[in-house]
């Protein structure tokens, strides 16, 4: 089940087609799980990534580019998801620094225990969400974590997935995300099914409560 965003004068229209009213969430929730189920309702959600059932949180280390020492590094993976442009359920990791729409709770957890925040990008001229050095503050570009060849997200060898800690966050409703507001990796062809076998192989999996 998903969340949509209906405006008043059409929820007769959301209402025919099957969407329910749900007094808890003060919100129309669109049923189902597939790409059918939720193709009819896209008027109504922002985004093309359906998420489904689980949110992954990746924890790695990366040596501090300014004052040298180790430290812990997040970012997000998504395995079990429906592209709403493609009728073809997707099985393989997609990973990306950051989601702008996620459960209020899992970006308090990864504030609290890791020092990823919104600060300023002399790059990019602008602000956005990541992780930072928890002893200089040095921000970690994304270019530094997830584009270079050495990015500890690239798991692509089974040294390199033993090193990674996935965590797996169950989501009570399914969640819509927009791929222009995240930065995957680039894994392409074949490289993008070797990493998430050596993911799902290798990498220790924790299942996360919040």
């Amino acid at each position: 089940m998903l969340l949509i965003n209906v405006p008043y004068s059409e929820k007769d229209e959301a209402k025919a087609l099957g969407a329910k009213w749900n007094p808890d969430e003060k919100s129309w929730i669109a049923p189902g799980n597939t790409y059918v189920d939720y193709k009819k309702f896209s008027n109504w959600f922002d985004g093309d990534i359906i998420v489904q059932n689980e949110l992954y949180l990746i924890e790695a280390m990366r040596i501090c580019w300014k004052c040298g020492k180790p430290t812990k590094v997040v970012c997000f993976a998504l395995k079990n998801y429906v592209d709403i442009h493609s009728s073809r359920p997707e099985y393989r990791y997609l990973i990306t620094s950051m989601l702008t729409k996620m459960p209020g709770e899992v970006l308090k957890h990864i504030q609290e225990y890791y020092n990823f925040k919104e600060k300023y990008s002399h790059t990019i001229k602008d602000k956005y969400w990541a992780n930072c050095c928890p002893y200089c503050d040095s921000l970690y570009g994304n270019n530094y974590l997830f584009y270079e060849l050495d990015s500890p997200f690239y798991a692509d060898t089974p040294e390199k997935a033993r090193q990674l800690i996935m965590y797996r966050i169950t989501l009570p409703l399914d969640m819509c995300v927009d791929l222009g507001d995240t930065f995957p990796i680039v894994i392409s062809g074949q490289d993008y099914d070797v990493v998430s076998k050596m993911i799902d192989r290798y990498a220790i999996h924790v299942d996360l409560n919040l």
